[in-house]
């Protein structure tokens, strides 16, 4: 090992690794309730430069794919690294909105300026050779069929685009002719059973949850027409027995006053409230959230000034909300964008930083 000057930084084999915790001993608090073990920053793997993570994807070969936001997109697997971006390759931006794989290996990304698949080459999509309204295309989702959904619409026009691959078959929902709430789209999640559900939110107040069962059945989630307590979703995710939970993008909670917002939890087209705020540490502003192989669910929040909290990153174990800032010793208080988990391993994205790996024992 090679140890830097610069105070808790060290090289271990090619990972650059900030403010690690490795110890049992200084991980406070979390070892019993959670299984943490261990965590550390990451901003370089072999050469590659992965300070500026934005999206996160663990495709079925277990290989984690990291969109950044200008760096093009990352591909890791074990401690190998490779990169691809508009200078070395075809894919048309460096910024990834989202990415996606499908069962035949190709891996979906998202830009501002066309949808693009790769496995060892690259085909674009945009609105020029194909029946996308816009050339942007975020929030990208594949189903068990391969077929790919995408937001590929604004306020004012697209919407939801269902493509099917092997047919070529492209879809188009908008609010015209269908029941989605709007164009904008910031997260598309499809459960086991094949059901569609999407999150939509915009300022004016516009926005819920729209879902599509294999039927063809509509159905819109909204604050006038549930108890759905805030209109913009951020994300969309599922616990091990198919429950939706949904987070928000919205006020806090605060001295027992329940402004809106946080995460909610579907159950018989009745939602319930689990607000990362009633941690006293934490606001309800939902940037990213997944379900761990013990049931807990990892939930990221922005920034409140108004009551001076920061990002936080907390665990939620159906009861009681760990911050990890407060549990662990040196856990950073950092924008995180994305959450992956594959077995006893997270993933979480801060851009400007890096790869946060977090290691814990499932139960």
């Amino acid at each position: 090992m090679n140890r830097s000057k610069v105070i808790n930084v060290y090289l271990i084999a090619s990972f650059l690794v900030l403010n690690s915790c490795t110890n049992e001993d200084r991980v406070l608090g979390l070892n019993q309730p959670l299984g943490i073990t261990s965590w550390e920053l990451i901003t370089e793997l072999e050469g590659v430069n992965i300070d500026k993570a934005f999206r996160l994807h663990i495709d079925k070969d277990k290989v984690l794919w990291v969109g950044t936001f200008g760096n093009g997109l990352i591909k890791i697997q074990g401690e190998n690294a490779s990169q691809l971006t508009t200078e070395n390759s075809q894919i048309p931006d460096d910024i990834i909105y989202s990415i996606a794989s499908d069962s035949n290996g190709f891996v979906w990304g998202g830009t501002v300026n066309g949808l693009f698949n790769y496995k060892t080459d690259i085909t674009i999509y945009n609105s020029s050779n194909s029946a996308m309204t816009l050339d942007k295309a975020f929030s990208v989702a594949v189903d068990k069929t391969n077929t790919i959904w995408f937001e590929n619409g604004n306020a004012e026009e697209g919407g939801l685009i269902r493509f099917d691959q092997t047919e070529n078959n492209w879809q188009l929902f908008t609010p015209d002719n269908s029941d989605i709430p709007n164009g904008i789209i910031n997260d598309i999640h499809i459960t086991e059973d094949g059901t569609v559900w999407t999150g939509h939110g915009m300022v004016n107040g516009d926005g819920g949850i729209w879902k599509k069962s294999t039927d063809g059945q509509e159905k819109v989630y909204n604050t006038d027409n549930s108890n759905l307590n805030y209109n913009w979703i951020t994300t969309l995710k599922n616990d091990a027995s198919g429950s939706i939970w949904s987070g928000t993008d919205a006020a806090v909670y605060l001295n027992d006053i329940n402004l809106h917002g946080g995460i909610q939890n579907l159950i018989n087209n009745d939602f319930k409230d689990h607000n990362p705020a009633k941690s006293g540490e934490a606001t309800n502003r939902v940037t990213a959230m997944e379900f761990d192989c013990n049931g807990n669910l990892w939930v990221a929040t922005s920034t409140e000034p108004q009551f001076n909290l920061g990002y936080e990153l907390s665990v939620y174990n159906g009861e009681k909300w760990f911050v990890l800032s407060s549990e662990i010793e040196n856990f950073p208080n950092l924008y995180i964008s994305d959450i992956e988990i594959d077995g006893e391993t997270v993933w979480l994205s801060a851009p400007d930083y890096g790869l946060i790996k977090v290691s814990f024992k499932c139960n």
